[in-house]
């Protein structure tokens, strides 16, 4: 059985989800995606776009290296998804900037094991050195030039686009209920309505959801599970954003180019509960307002929650379930990587299913 002859069913239209298809049907492949409501509206949507680990040398140096790869592979099919999608995904070049309290959080001090070892480019100073505007100009800071940002809700509009472009069948508000082994090399997925799909691979990418259909299927879960995260979103004039990503050991604040500014997170176990709380607003318009004092109340837009699925020390698992068990693939555990590591693992994940096929990009239609 050729490539072409075999049908993928990819459940779970996260940014990982969608990153998986698109991997795959570059290599030829039949794609089917399923989502339990509409694609990329948990944590895809919920989270900053910042493409990177954040502060790298608190990750496994796997997920530092894996990123790397993935801005590789941005600048191939970014391109690509952007023409077919029509939609501009802003992915940009911001630069992080990591300063917090030197008796409390002392980004630089952490980072001197990191600095020592890394191929990658920073500048040690002051905050004085990187933003005039910043207050506590003398407090050290560290700048990692090369980290990237990208507007993650029109990731994933585009995403969607592509793929449908691409001849992705995209099945939405379907959620899956379990997915079973069927005669010869077929499995079956069964939704929750009573629908079924039958393919010759599935791959499991259901983010925070993920052990919940890997129990379902009678299989041992991960131990993947949701980690609430809120933020807070501003708007300011353009000329009033920081210069780039600022995380001060206690919170993050992303700039927009339109104005917007991004504060955040946390990270709580509360099983699936959506709801944002004044406990978080009150902790995050604090990291806001003594970080950079544009942020006011009177500029405060939105609060909102997202879950990422959490997993070990941030890397995920990838590739089959069970050896076993042909054909279930997994895809799932990004934790707070999902963007950073999401192309890498896709490419890589679809290079084990079908070792000897190629992505075919067209730079022109």
């Amino acid at each position: 059985m050729t490539p072409m002859d075999q049908r993928v069913i990819v459940v779970g239209a996260g940014v990982v989800g969608l990153m998986t298809a698109y991997a795959l049907k570059i290599r030829g492949i039949d794609v089917v995606l399923l989502d339990a409501a509409t694609p990329g509206r948990e944590s895809s949507w919920a989270g900053g776009g910042i493409i990177g680990p954040v502060p790298p040398w608190r990750y496994d140096p796997w997920v530092e290296q894996t990123i790397c790869q993935s801005q590789m592979l941005w600048a191939a099919w970014l391109a690509d998804i952007e023409r077919r999608s029509g939609v501009a995904c802003e992915y940009q070049r911001s630069g992080l900037l990591l300063s917090g309290h030197p008796d409390h959080h002392n980004l630089v001090a952490e980072a001197s094991d990191w600095v020592k070892e890394t191929e990658r480019p920073f500048v040690l100073g002051h905050r004085a050195d990187f933003d005039k505007r910043l207050p506590n100009q003398d407090w050290p800071a560290i700048l990692l030039p090369d980290v990237y940002q990208i507007r993650n809700p029109r990731l994933i509009q585009a995403l969607g686009r592509a793929l449908l472009d691409l001849g992705v069948t995209i099945i939405t508000d379907s959620p899956i209920s379990r997915v079973v082994h069927s005669s010869g090399n077929q499995l079956t997925v069964k939704a929750i309505g009573g629908q079924s799909y039958l393919a010759t691979h599935v791959v499991i990418a259901a983010g925070a959801w993920t052990d919940d259909i890997l129990k379902a299927s009678g299989l041992a879960p991960l131990g993947i599970s949701p980690k609430r995260g809120q933020m807070l979103l501003y708007r300011l004039a353009p000329r009033d954003l920081p210069a780039h990503i600022i995380n001060t050991g206690q919170g993050y604040l992303i700039p927009r180019a339109d104005g917007h500014l991004l504060v955040g997170s946390t990270v709580e176990d509360v099983g699936y509960d959506y709801r944002p709380s004044e406990h978080a607003n009150r902790q995050l318009m604090e990291v806001a307002q003594t970080t950079w004092p544009h942020a006011t109340p009177d500029n405060l837009v939105q609060q909102w929650t997202g879950f990422r699925p959490g997993f070990g020390e941030g890397r995920p698992s990838v590739g089959l379930v069970d050896k076993k068990k042909p054909g279930l693939w997994i895809n799932a555990g990004h934790y707070r990587n999902g963007l950073g590591l999401a192309p890498a693992c896709a490419d890589h994940l679809a290079s084990a299913m079908f070792p000897y096929s190629s992505p075919n990009i067209k730079p022109n239609r």
